[in-house]
């Protein structure tokens, strides 16, 4: 073997090492940036269930329509799916007990909405 073949091959190897290297880097940053959408992604959600289930956010109190949005918003969650049933199903319950007419059966329509999108999801 000849000083040239043996330049070609440490070149070749080289090259081999650094894409390796670049691919691990590249594996290694997409779990970590993954993991870095699942926590906002959850920070979110539990924004939205606390906001719905105080009838409040950062903001002060929420209008009825605001309240409807984030129980349709909750919805959209696939990987919460039953703690959202379990959480609107209490929300219901306290809802349909304490709240007046005018407030709770557009409440409860927007929970049984979610909930039955939610039951068919799950059939599928």
């Amino acid at each position: 073997m000849e000083l040239q073949d043996l330049a070609a091959i440490a070149t070749v190897i080289a090259l081999v090492v650094s894409l390796v290297s670049i691919a691990f880097s590249a594996k290694r940053y997409l779990g970590i940036r993954e993991r870095e959408q699942e926590k906002e992604r959850f920070d979110i959600y539990h924004a939205l269930l606390k906001s719905v289930s105080r009838g409040t956010d950062e903001a002060g109190p929420l209008k009825l329509v605001s309240q409807i949005a984030y129980i349709n918003e909750l919805g959209k969650y696939n990987e919460y799916a039953s703690t959202t049933r379990q959480a609107l199903n209490l929300l219901r319950k306290e809802w349909a007990e304490k709240e007046p007419e005018q407030v709770k059966k557009p409440l409860i329509e927007a929970i049984d909405n979610v909930l039955a999108d939610l039951q068919s999801r799950q059939k599928t």
